[in-house]
């Protein structure tokens, strides 16, 4: 059913149409392919039938809302805050799609936050140690060796509740933009999967409380100083 018009029609004008905070309708089709590789098995390549949807976007803004069979997601890069702007617009479109769509069946619900950190402005690795948490610098804080870090990454998944994952990605790397100053990167997917009946009710009060773990991860990464920083 996502890939209706006239479906897509209908919920485009829920969120607002033109003058909506996703003026641009169009249609999108994603397909793909699997490689299988074993033991003693000859490679064995697949194509996954294509699949249409649409998307409805600000590309000034940096926001869309993607329709397709097997998932809607909303995604923005200018952020106002949770309860005065992200929330009302997933709110919007989770009643939507229930409305429109009639899904059955939730296989996965998550919330993520890229943050990249660029501000102040560090060119050398130890230099982070009055912004970011300890335990999230690691090799940086080396005596020997961390003057000579440029890049880092690493991944760790937290079982936050009995069905909640989070899983952090973090780290820092050189910007060319920005005359190879470091960004620290700090991504943390907050999600839970398996078979759930749809409702939307439970989504709203399940991602309002993976926004609340994501809050903490990122107090929890982060010191006072830079917070403070980012209020002024």
């Amino acid at each position: 059913a996502a890939s209706d018009p006239e479906l897509a029609r209908d919920l485009y004008t829920r969120l607002g149409g033109p003058s909506g905070p996703f003026p641009q309708l169009e249609e999108v089709t994603e397909a793909g392919i699997s490689v299988s590789l074993g033991p003693n098995v000859p490679p064995a390549l697949g194509h996954r039938e294509a699949q249409g949807g649409w998307r409805m976007s600000n590309p000034e803004k940096g926001s869309a809302v993607l329709l397709m069979p097997t998932a809607v997601s909303l995604e923005v890069s200018s952020y106002s805050g949770w309860e005065e702007d992200f929330l009302p617009q997933l709110e919007t479109l989770l009643a939507g799609v229930n409305d429109l769509l009639k899904p059955v069946f939730e296989q996965r619900l998550g919330l993520r936050y890229i943050n990249q950190i660029t501000q102040p402005e560090i060119h050398k690795a130890p230099e982070w140690k009055e912004w970011i948490d300890s335990h999230f610098l690691g090799l940086v804080l080396h005596e020997e060796v961390g003057q000579d870090v440029v890049f880092t990454r690493q991944q760790v998944v937290l079982q936050l509740d009995e069905e909640t994952r989070a899983t952090i990605t973090h780290g820092l790397a050189p910007d060319p933009d920005r005359g190879s100053a470091l960004t620290y990167l700090l991504d943390v997917d907050v999600a839970r999967e398996g078979m759930r009946h749809f409702e939307v009710e439970d989504l709203r009060a399940h991602v309002d409380l993976y926004n609340s773990y994501a809050l903490r991860i990122f107090q929890l990464a982060t010191l006072p100083s830079l917070r403070h920083k980012f209020a002024q």
